[in-house]
């Protein structure tokens, strides 16, 4: 008896150690990926996360994502007509990312479908011509790095907004432009469920958005405008607040006080 025992408690570690191993997981499938460049049929459902690998062009049209989305470094992915990504979607340097809804670039142009959904988060780090307009996200977004020709648009962000350490070379990043649409684009602003951080970051616009909660800005040179901000707006050291352009709202709209290391703020 004893040896039957210690047989089944082998063999359930074994199993175990099995399940756990590296590698038991089945890896993410591969989307947009040569030789084939296949991406998922429109309408249908994709369990255990994709990726899209180097060189990829991956097209989310009305698809379903279960386990999340990664964009590797030169890889490319569209998103549109009501697909939805539960898992989190993340963009690796070099990658380029777009997720579009409705008529971005006006009536009577493509019209890309209902809102797309992101569950678990966006993150976006070191791309270049990335969109990420009309979307429904759940679990915050961050924009990080050298992020170039970019912009967040008329998106329902449920969770906080961090901007950190954009470094793009000359080339703005958006979140939010209503009155000087960038490349043409519809650019409303965001519906931020959550707080905003700019930190250390350059040549980053911020125009129309709103927070339910605060907004802290440090170390950036950045345009500030027409964002109402429903708790403090906070501004520390090293900021430069650079002057609205053209038809741009010239103040914001804060509900409670102003905390400044600098002025104006």
């Amino acid at each position: 008896m004893r040896k039957y025992f210690a047989g089944v408690a082998a063999f359930a570690t074994a199993a175990v150690v099995a399940v756990l191993a590296p590698g038991a997981l089945a890896a993410p499938t591969q989307c947009g990926g040569p030789p084939s460049f296949t991406s998922p049929a429109a309408g249908s459902s994709v369990n255990g996360g994709l990726e899209v690998p180097s060189g990829g062009f991956c097209f989310l049209n009305n698809v379903t994502v279960n386990g999340g989305v990664t964009v590797d470094s030169g890889g490319f992915l569209e998103v549109w007509n009501g697909s939805a990504i539960h898992g989190g979607l993340s963009a690796a340097s070099g990658a380029e990312t777009e997720i579009w809804a409705g008529t971005p670039f006006g009536p009577g142009t493509f019209d890309f479908g209902p809102q797309s959904t992101i569950d678990g988060g966006l993150s976006i780090s070191d791309t270049f011509f990335s969109f990420v307009v009309g979307a429904q996200i759940n679990g915050g977004a961050s924009f990080s790095g050298a992020v170039q020709d970019s912009a967040a648009c008329g998106n329902d962000i449920r969770g906080g907004v961090t901007i950190n350490n954009v470094q793009n070379g000359g080339a703005f990043f958006w979140l939010g432009d209503p009155e000087d649409a960038p490349f043409s684009i519809t650019c409303p602003g965001n519906t931020i469920h959550g707080d905003l951080s700019v930190t250390n970051s350059n040549l980053v616009e911020v125009e129309g958005n709103s927070t339910t909660g605060s907004a802290s800005i440090s170390g950036s040179t950045l345009e500030l405008n027409g964002n109402t901000i429903n708790g403090n707006l906070s501004c520390g050291a090293g900021n430069t607040f650079l002057p609205p352009a053209g038809p741009d709202p010239t103040t914001n709209t804060i509900h409670h006080q102003v905390v400044s290391a600098t002025s104006p703020c």
